[in-house]
């Protein structure tokens, strides 16, 4: 009578679900084998993320090197003086909610990266030109080109001396391009201001602030740095 009453608590107890022999030792495996994957998941990441980087540090590098110009290893910037003179400058960089900035609050921050091409040739004070809807505020200024004005926008202090500097149909057709193809703007002398990186603004120069759709590769810096350099020496010989 014992074992029979032995023998149906055995079998109550494994009709409520008893472990069978093993089940313990394979989930116990399943766990490791869980936290193994999950690991090695990490390491794949981090080994992705410090190749992109060095890739990214390299394309500087070797863009700097190919130029002549210069840039501090592992960083993103590289300056340097071109056709004998004229400071070329390209980095990446974040701008900070300090009040405006595409209403930015105070710790948010968004990358971007930045081309300019200092220009040979002197410019009015405070001269701005860029794409039309992008210097809301300030005094338009009309050369009297038709296709120009439609899409440049132009902004001076010393509106006769920005018509003078602009007079030139050769120098009026190589900022038309720097607006509309490169998306860049012309900004003249501004004493005692500085550029984000801290580059003081004595010389005009060709500019442009890339939000998005850049790529840190050598052939898209390569791209680019014939695209500016070749309109900002129009924008010098349109003068002439």
């Amino acid at each position: 009578e014992l074992c029979r009453k032995k023998n149906q608590e055995k079998g109550v107890l494994l009709s409520r679900g008893t472990p069978p022999k093993g089940f313990a030792l394979n989930n116990q495996l399943g766990v490791q084998l869980g936290i193994a994957g999950l690991i090695l998941f990490i390491v794949l990441i981090a080994w992705w993320a410090a190749s992109a980087r060095k890739r990214i540090a390299n394309a500087y590098g070797d863009f700097a090197s190919s130029h002549n110009l210069h840039n501090e290893p592992g960083t993103r910037h590289v300056q340097g003086d071109i056709d004998g003179g004229r400071t070329f400058a390209m980095f990446q960089d974040v701008a900070r909610g300090v009040g405006g900035y595409k209403k930015l609050k105070q710790h948010e921050q968004v990358p971007h990266f930045v081309i300019r091409v200092e220009l040979a040739a002197d410019a009015p004070e405070q001269l701005d030109i860029g794409k039309k809807g992008m210097l809301a505020g300030a005094s338009p200024i009309q050369t009297g080109d038709a296709a120009f004005d439609k899409k440049v926008y132009v902004a001076c202090p010393d509106e006769a001396a920005a018509r003078a500097w602009l007079d030139s149909a050769g120098r009026r057709a190589a900022i038309l391009e720097a607006v509309t193809k490169l998306k860049a703007g012309v900004i003249g002398p501004h004493p005692g201001s500085d550029m984000h990186d801290g580059h003081p603004m004595n010389r005009p120069m060709l500019f442009r602030r890339f939000e998005g759709g850049y790529k840190a590769k050598l052939p898209w810096f390569e791209a680019r740095f014939q695209e500016f350099t070749d309109v900002a020496r129009r924008i010098d010989e349109g003068a002439a």
